[in-house]
């Protein structure tokens, strides 16, 4: 919040995930792309974004068995029907619990909300320290 709170915005001036989102669709022919590469890339036109891709795209994934994914019994986790960790479980179900909620919202509302929050006046959250 501080860091948006630092960059001033012009009036008509787009946020970061607003030129983000207007960006064309980038299609690849090649069969691999590797997104990670893609923001490094471009981590001068989007330098917050790049570095929340980075922290994202970097997260370890694990496979899990179907059982787990699909059926009540998978869903109970214990020492000996898993081999992850107590907090890689709740990184997946944290996560899972994020994505659903982040569908259920769409793009242009976040960015909005990101709009108004680099929009708030600085000067409300940090009280001047001449007039003291």
């Amino acid at each position: 919040m501080a860091y948006l709170n630092s960059i001033p915005l012009e009036t008509g001036q787009k946020t970061e995930l607003e030129v983000y989102l207007e960006e064309p669709i980038h299609r690849s022919k090649e069969l691999k792309f590797d997104v990670l590469m893609w923001w490094r890339q471009h981590s001068s036109k989007f330098p917050v974004l790049s570095k929340l891709a980075k922290d994202i795209f970097g997260i370890p994934i694990t496979t899990v068995a179907s059982e787990s994914a699909f059926s009540a019994g998978g869903r109970i986790l214990d020492d000996y029907r898993s081999s992850l960790s107590k907090d890689m479980v709740e990184l997946l179900v944290c996560g899972s619990d994020w994505l659903k909620s982040v569908s259920k919202t769409t793009i242009k509302t976040l960015a909005q909300s990101a709009k108004d929050e680099e929009n708030l006046d600085i000067d409300v959250l940090i009280p001047d320290k001449s007039s003291h």
